[in-house]
């Protein structure tokens, strides 16, 4: 892509025509991205029905979850000892959170097919 100077001396690039600026990544709370679990997605991972949760889809290299144990393909199934059975849950939990505060989740790791408890410090 061709650079343009903006007038202020700094160069961005230029997409085409009639593209929108890139928006920023939105934030991710603890780093991690999220997906419901669903029962498919569940027998594909080998993850018994006994755990419910939501599954983590991605950590952010950047954030706190990163310097934890918590991976990718990890369903959490609680935080703080409160049940996680949707991303609604997911995102009311760490909303009622506070800088500082360490949060204890609850895991299911299938690589392993073991539960773990991993904690985090919300920024």
């Amino acid at each position: 892509r061709p650079a343009r100077d903006d007038g202020d001396g700094r160069e961005t690039l230029e997409g085409p025509k009639g593209s929108r600026p890139a928006e920023p990544a939105p934030e991710l709370p603890l780093g991690l991205a999220v997906r419901e679990l669903d029962r498919a997605f569940a027998g594909r991972l080998a993850i018994p029905d006994s755990v419910s949760g939501v599954i983590v889809s991605r950590v952010d290299p950047t954030g706190t979850a990163f310097s934890t144990a918590v991976r990718r393909g990890f369903v959490i199934m609680e935080i703080n000892r409160k049940p996680v059975r949707s991303i609604d849950d997911y995102h009311r939990l760490l909303a009622a959170a506070r800088p500082g505060d360490v949060l204890a989740l609850y895991c299911f790791d299938p690589t392993r097919a073991q539960r773990a408890l991993v904690t985090v410090t919300m920024e």
